[in-house]
């Protein structure tokens, strides 16, 4: 697809998108937000395409990038940047007030948003949730962390951090 319908009267073309990346987008690299990715063996550029189109109520016009956007919901006080980089669809997402607005909901609606375009263009992707603390990052596949709380487990053991983590931490709750 070139272009995508956003309602009656417009559409959305997004090769005519700019190439470099917005400002604001290093707002997100800090130790605050949930970081998640899905990584495929292949990834066209209309996964993200599509993405903006299924999230355009969220879609800030004026920070939409060829591989990037981002995005605010719940009155702009969950933010999350989104992006294509080395076959990997990185999701960061950011809240202002985490208890009212727990940004693993936001993620949560983002996420099965790509999950509905993987299925409908038939890919593959692995999706990893990213733990960090104190300077370090352990990658820990995201439906490893569901199979724990449907089982009942509570807690993961970080090999990285050597320690015991709550799963719901992990996860961002």
């Amino acid at each position: 697809e070139i272009s995508y319908a956003i309602d009656d009267e417009n559409e959305f073309i997004p090769m005519m998108c700019d190439k470099n990346e917005r400002e604001g987008a290093e707002l997100f690299n800090d130790e605050n937000c949930i970081e998640y990715f899905m990584e495929y063996e292949y990834l066209p550029n209309n996964v993200l395409h599509k993405l903006m189109i299924k999230m355009k109520d969220s879609l800030v016009r004026e920070n939409i990038w060829l591989t990037g956007m981002i995005l605010k919901s719940y009155k702009e006080s969950v933010n999350a940047l989104v992006r294509m980089h080395n076959n990997r669809i990185e999701i960061y997402v950011k809240s202002n007030d985490p208890v009212v607005y727990p940004c693993k909901e936001y993620l949560s609606e983002i996420r099965e948003c790509l999950l509905l375009i993987n299925q409908e263009l038939n890919l593959v992707a692995e999706d990893m949730v990213v733990y960090k603390e104190a300077g370090k990052k352990e990658e820990i596949k995201y439906n490893d962390m569901l199979i724990y709380l449907r089982s009942g487990q509570e807690n993961y053991f970080s090999t990285t951090f050597r320690k015991i983590i709550p799963v719901r931490s992990i996860l961002g709750a």
